[in-house]
């Protein structure tokens, strides 16, 4: 068990790099974020190319969220859905609404999204992390020892990232036994649920035969539109959670004040709702299994690629190299103008505790099939460059 530390200069840095990848903005070839870029279908581009300025005058938003919300209890076998914004709006209201004093804890693995400890953080909530083994599978004992008196949720994502791993349908009912058994909330993250692109099954909490356990445990779970469908940042999450919860959760809904966008509504409730859908989603399955035989065939032999069971995150091993993942994206971004994810961003705990060896670059490969083979180009072209060991 341990408490999270943040090293000022490798914030700095990180900081840095993200205002220089903002800056160069479409220069570059940006793969630092997993959403579906340039993926997109014709035939939803025209639902945006052929709106009428008249429609806002008769839309209506309990109709709009209504069928939004349809869409989300299709996908999760649960009814009772609360629309957010986006799935980070979404986090931020499941984790305040778990932290009730000042300094209740958190517990997260190691490794995991780097937005977590910050939505704590700022909920006045204290992040704990839990280790990884080396093969960073999730270390349950790890997890056991990270609950005290003053813990409150567990948090895990599912599937992971930036490991791209599927917890088990085993290993889910013990987090959800060891969180009854703690009076303890568990919130999963389910953001990249519909991002099985390798054919594997995602275990979803509602999906499950989990009886006893959900009429026990105390659970959110989030939900979002945009890792399948994100057309110009047009995309909604969602929330799920027991009724113990519901109070607080709304609570947290209404203080927030935020207006939904009509527009958008009406736009993605039509792609989530059209019969085409289902075949655009074989498509862009597709199309991410092809790049990622792309880099298992063309990228430098001397780079590690990690096989993730879903997401379209990709793991990179450097080791062979004598750079670290920092280096190696700054230097990246100004030789290549290619913008990839160091490693390091994922890692908050100890680092000595964390079984990070510092060398592993994530790259999202859900992008047309010619910005993945011009990126593979740019990193082999940047890698001759460089010392092996």
């Amino acid at each position: 068990m341990h408490n999270n530390i943040y090293s000022y200069p490798l914030i700095k840095r990180i900081k840095q790099f993200e205002q220089k990848v903002e800056y160069y903005g479409n220069e570059i070839l940006d793969l630092t974020f997993g959403y579906p870029i340039n993926l997109h279908a014709d035939w939803m581009e025209a639902f945006i190319t052929n709106i009428d300025p008249k429609l806002l005058h008769t839309l209506h938003k309990k109709e709009l969220k209504q069928s939004i919300k349809r869409y989300f209890e299709q996908l999760f076998n649960k009814k009772d859905i609360r629309l957010t914004n986006s799935a980070s709006e979404a986090l931020m209201v499941a984790i305040h609404s778990c932290i009730t004093e000042k300094r209740d804890e958190v517990i997260l693995l190691d490794c995991g999204f780097f937005t977590y400890p910050s939505l704590i953080i700022a909920g006045k909530g204290k992040p704990i992390f839990a280790q990884r083994h080396t093969d960073r599978q999730p270390d349950m004992d790890s997890i056991k020892q990270c609950f005290t008196d003053k813990t409150c949720a567990l948090l895990i994502t599912q599937p992971e990232n930036p490991t791209g791993r599927i917890f088990t349908k085993e290993e889910i009912e013990q987090l959800c036994l060891l969180c009854i058994e703690r009076k303890v909330t568990l919130i999963i993250d389910h953001s990249f649920i519909e991002s099985s692109y390798f054919g594997l099954d995602i275990n979803i909490l509602t999906n499950l035969q989990y009886n006893p356990f959900l009429e026990n445990l105390s659970w959110i779970i989030i939900g979002d539109t945009g890792k399948v469908v994100c057309l110009y940042g047009i995309k909604y999450g969602c929330l799920i959670t027991s009724d113990n919860l519901k109070e607080p959760i709304d609570n947290w809904l209404h203080s927030i004040l935020f207006q939904f966008n009509l527009i958008q509504m009406h736009i993605l409730s039509q792609i989530l709702h059209d019969p085409r859908l289902k075949d655009y989603k074989q498509d862009l399955y597709q199309k991410i299994r092809n790049n990622f035989s792309l880099l298992e065939s063309k990228l430098d032999s001397r780079v590690g690629i990690l096989c993730p069971q879903a997401t379209p995150m990709v793991l990179l091993d450097i080791s062979q190299f004598l750079i670290d993942d920092l280096s190696f994206v700054e230097r990246l971004l100004e030789e290549e103008k290619i913008a990839l994810i160091p490693g390091s961003y994922f890692i908050q705990g100890y680092k000595e505790e964390s079984n990070y060896s510092g060398s592993q670059i994530r790259i999202a490969i859900s992008r047309p099939k010619q910005v993945i083979e011009d990126t593979i180009f740019g990193i082999n072209r940047f890698l001759s460059g460089l010392q092996s060991k």
